[in-house]
C-alpha cells in the first residue's frame, strides 16, 4: 500500500517543477534570439547599399572629371602640335614642318567634339570651351595668312610682327590652364568626397556592429540572469524538499528522476543558445549570406519557388556586396597612391601572374604563346595587376571554348610600347566596347561568367596614370584583344609623375 502524500508538501514539488522552461519555450528563446540578429544584419544591408551607391556615383564622377582633363590635354596638344608647325615652315621654307599643323588640323575638330559631349550639362565649361575654339578660329586665319605670305614670296615677317598669332595663342594657353586647374579641383573634390564617404561607411558600419553586438549582449544576459535564477530555485527546492521528505516520498523517486532529467536537458539548450548568441556576436557580417544559405539548403526542396529565387538573390546580392566594396576601395586607392617608377622586367611579371593563375588552368587544355615582353618604367606592383586582369580574362572568357588559345606579346615600333593579350574565347560586340573600361559595366550577364566589372576599370586607371592608352579589339565568339601602351622613357629613365 502507498504511503499517502501530504498534497501541501506536493504542491511545491509541482510549482518548483513548473517554474522549468519547456522544450517548446526554449525553441521560442532561440528562434527569436536568430530574429534580432537577422534584423539587425538587414538593417547593416540597407546602410551599406546606400552609402555603397553613393560610392559608385562618385567614382563615375570622378572618372569622368579624368576623361574631361584627358580631352583638354588632347585639345591643348593638338594646339600645340599646330603652333609648332606653323613655326618650323615659316623658319625653314621646308613643306615637311607642316606636317604636324596638317594632321593636328584634321582631328582637333572631333577631339573638340567629343570634349563638348562630356561638357554637355556643365553651361560654364562650354562657354570657356566655345571661347578656345573662338580663339583658335582667329588663329587659324592668322596661321593661312601667313603660310600664303610665306609660300607666294610676300612679306610674311611684317604679319608675324604684328603679334597677332602670338596674342591668340597666349590666350588660349590661359584658357586651357584655367580650364585643367578648374577641373582639376572638381576632381580632387570629387575623390575627397569618394574618400570621406568610404570612411563614414566603415565608422557606420562599426557603430551599428557595435551597437547590435551590444543589444544581443544585452538580451543574452537577460535571459541568462532569468534562467539563472529560475534554475537555482527549482535546484535548491528540490534539494530541501528531497532532503526532508525522502522517506516520505519514495514513491514519487521516478517522477523527481523524470524532472531531473528535464533539467539537464534544459541546461543543454542554455549552452546551445549561449553558443549560437557568441557567434552572433563574433561574426555579426556573415549571418545575412550564412542564414540565406542554410535555409536555402534545409528547406530549398519545400520552399515556393518565388521564394527560394528571393532568398538565392539576398543571399548572392550579400556575397557580391562584399565583393564589390572591396574592389571600389581597390579602385579608389589605385587613383589616390603615388606611382613608385622603376625599372620593371615585364618578362618576370608576366611569369608570375601565370603561376598564381596555375590552379585555374591546369585542369584545362590551353594552347599558350608567350612572347618576349619589353622592359618598362613605371609601377611594378601596378602593371602587375594589368597583366593579371588582362591575362585572367582571358582564361575566364575562354573557359567554354573547345581548344581555347591565348597569346601574349609585344610591339616595339613608334614612340611607345605596345603589349597585348589575344584570345579565342567568347568576344563581344564593338559596338559595346566603350563600355568596356567603365565601373561596373559589364558586356556578359553574371550567371555566364562572374565578375564585378571593376577589373578593366582599375586597368584604364593605372596605365592612364603611366601615361599610356588601352583598348580592345574583338568580334562576339571569335576572341578578343587587350593592348595596352607604355610610353619610351630617354635613357636617364627620369619620368615624374605629374598627374
Amino acid at each position: 500500500m502507498e504511503t499517502p502524500v501530504d498534497a501541501g508538501i506536493v504542491a511545491p514539488i509541482i510549482t518548483s517543477m513548473s517554474a522549468i522552461p519547456t522544450a517548446a519555450s526554449f525553441k521560442q528563446l532561440i528562434i527569436s534570439a536568430l530574429l534580432v540578429p537577422m534584423g539587425l544584419m538587414i538593417c547593416i544591408a540597407v546602410i551599406l547599399a546606400f552609402q555603397i551607391k553613393g560610392l559608385m556615383d562618385t567614382a563615375i564622377a570622378v572618372e569622368r572629371s579624368d576623361r574631361i582633363l584627358a580631352q583638354v590635354n588632347a585639345l591643348e596638344k593638338l594646339t600645340l602640335d599646330m603652333e609648332t608647325g606653323v613655326r618650323g615652315y615659316l623658319l625653314t621654307g621646308n613643306e615637311a614642318f607642316t606636317s604636324p599643323f596638317d594632321i593636328a588640323r584634321s582631328q582637333i575638330e572631333a577631339e573638340t567634339q567629343q570634349l563638348r559631349d562630356l561638357l554637355s550639362d556643365r553651361p560654364e565649361e562650354l562657354e570657356r570651351l566655345n571661347r578656345i575654339v573662338g580663339l583658335r578660329a582667329q588663329w587659324l586665319a592668322f596661321a593661312h595668312e601667313v603660310l600664303s605670305a610665306r609660300r607666294g614670296g610676300q612679306d610674311y615677317m611684317t604679319i608675324v610682327n604684328s603679334l597677332r598669332g602670338k596674342g591668340f595663342m597666349d590666350a588660349s594657353r590661359v584658357e586651357f590652364a584655367e580650364f585643367i586647374k578648374l577641373e582639376e579641383a572638381r576632381r580632387d573634390v570629387l575623390s575627397s568626397a569618394a574618400h570621406q564617404s568610404t570612411r563614414n561607411t566603415l565608422l557606420l558600419l562599426g557603430a551599428v556592429s557595435l551597437l547590435g553586438g551590444g543589444v544581443l549582449a544585452w538580451l543574452a544576459r537577460k535571459q541568462f540572469l532569468a534562467l539563472g535564477n529560475t534554475y537555482r530555485q527549482a535546484l535548491v527546492e528540490a534539494q530541501e524538499l528531497n532532503a526532508t521528505l525522502e522517506q516520505r516520498v519514495t514513491d514519487r523517486t521516478a517522477l523527481l528522476e523524470k524532472r531531473s532529467a528535464q533539467l539537464t536537458e534544459a541546461n543543454r539548450e542554455l549552452e546551445a543558445f549561449g553558443y549560437s548568441i557568441s557567434h552572433d556576436l563574433r561574426a555579426p557580417m556573415r549571418h545575412i549570406s550564412g542564414f540565406a544559405d542554410l535555409v536555402r539548403r534545409s528547406a530549398g526542396p519545400k520552399m515556393d519557388p518565388d521564394d527560394l529565387e528571393s532568398l538565392t538573390t539576398i543571399y548572392d546580392t550579400a556575397k557580391n556586396a562584399g565583393r564589390m566594396v572591396d574592389d571600389l576601395l581597390s579602385f579608389s586607392r589605385i587613383g589616390r597612391a603615388q606611382l613608385r617608377k622603376e625599372p620593371v622586367d615585364m618578362d618576370a611579371l608576366l611569369s608570375q601572374v601565370l603561376r598564381d593563375l596555375k590552379p585555374e588552368t591546369n585542369d584545362r587544355q590551353i594552347d599558350w604563346t608567350i612572347g618576349h615582353l619589353p622592359p618598362s618604367v613605371g609601377d611594378s606592383a601596378l602593371l602587375r595587376m594589368v597583366l593579371h586582369n588582362l591575362v585572367s580574362n582571358a582564361v575566364k572568357y575562354t573557359g567554354k571554348t573547345r581548344e581555347a588559345r591565348i597569346q601574349v606579346g609585344a610591339s616595339t615600333d613608334g614612340p611607345e610600347t605596345v603589349y597585348f593579350v589575344t584570345d579565342n574565347g567568347t568576344g563581344f560586340d564593338m559596338k559595346y566596347a566603350n563600355k568596356l573600361f567603365g565601373v561596373f559595366q559589364r558586356l556578359h550577364r553574371a550567371e555566364e561568367f562572374e565578375g564585378t566589372g571593376i577589373g578593366l576599370a582599375n586597368v584604364r586607371r593605372i596605365i592612364m596614370r603611366h601615361g599610356g592608352r588601352v583598348w580592345a579589339d574583338a568580334k562576339l565568339g571569335e576572341g578578343a584583344t587587350f593592348s595596352f601602351t607604355i610610353p619610351k622613357l630617354p635613357s636617364d629613365g627620369t619620368d615624374d609623375d605629374t598627374r
